[in-house]
């Protein structure tokens, strides 16, 4: 899905023998996670509740031990340097976070207050500012919700002024926690479509946890599956979908066209690679047709 630069495989991100157990817990939440995230890549994150996937999005973005604290073993890098070497400051300025939950990201009244708030806290130059605010809110289609106020509008709408107002800080990293669990199907595909329109950014890298597996399983480059906190598996979306007895246990579904695809192939056809979206699906029932 994204448009890697020549830059395409520096390591923006990498965890080394991470484990993090919260204050007042006596487990881990996550244990020895090891993993490397390159420029430009869409990461979809998947697991069960409760297996740590939210922990494992905040210790990226700082937000653990900076914001909540709790024990964290292993390294965190991040552009090249350690997190906890760094201010919350710094770290906002690397990784945007947009959490599931918009209202709690949104400070002003008016929506054209919002989007360049963290701008104006950063003492940019006004002109500046006002070139930033109408290119992003073109890039995200809202610059007809730019005299509303936030609080009036849908939770899709929402979610994309929360999106506009941490792209305009031009962090390298975007990481998404659950961006659609409370929005309706409309609300879902306009978020959908402002991150597939980041992830198509040069060099833009994406991680996103949703438990929506069909949009994730059609865009991202790689998938993780997260289960008592440890990631299970890591790999392509075709591959991903492959381990079945993983799945199962962590009682994920693999999108219904893709399981069409599984169950002709354990029906002795032939139908190449597992579908993942309906046209490819509806590729794979041709190529059976033709064949019989």
């Amino acid at each position: 899905m994204s448009s890697n630069n020549n830059n395409k495989n520096e390591t923006v991100i990498k965890l080394e023998n991470v484990s993090f157990t919260y204050n007042g817990n006596s487990e881990p939440t996550v244990k020895n996670i090891n993993l490397e995230v390159k420029k430009g890549e869409f990461i979809g994150l998947i697991g069960p509740t409760g297996s740590g996937k939210t922990t494992l999005l905040n210790l990226i973005a700082g937000v653990l031990p900076h914001y909540i604290g709790g024990d964290v073993q292993g390294n965190i890098l991040v552009m090249g340097k350690e997190t906890k070497d760094m201010s919350m400051a710094e770290l906002s300025r690397l990784v945007g976070l947009v959490m599931q939950d918009p209202e709690s990201q949104l400070f002003n009244l008016f929506v054209r207050d919002e989007v360049i708030w963290g701008l104006e806290n950063l003492g940019v130059p006004r002109e500046q500012i006002a070139k930033e605010r109408d290119r992003v809110t073109k890039f995200f289609r809202i610059d007809h919700l730019i005299d509303r106020i936030t609080y009036d509008l849908s939770g899709g709408e929402k979610q994309k002024v929360a999106l506009a107002s941490t792209y305009i800080m031009k962090p390298a990293i975007f990481v998404f926690d659950n961006p659609t669990s409370q929005l309706d199907p409309l609300g879902s595909a306009m978020v959908f479509e402002a991150i597939c329109n980041l992830a198509k950014e040069e060099g833009t890298t994406v991680i996103v946890n949703e438990d929506k597996v069909e949009e994730l399983a059609a865009f991202s480059d790689r998938l993780w599956l997260i289960n008592n906190g440890q990631i299970m598996i890591d790999e392509k979306p075709r591959d991903f979908f492959r381990k079945v007895d993983q799945l199962k246990e962590a009682l994920i579904r693999m999108p219904p066209v893709t399981e069409i695809g599984y169950e002709l192939e354990r029906l002795g056809y032939d139908i190449g690679e597992l579908p993942l979206t309906v046209p490819e699906a509806i590729e794979s029932i041709k190529n059976v047709l033709r064949k019989k």
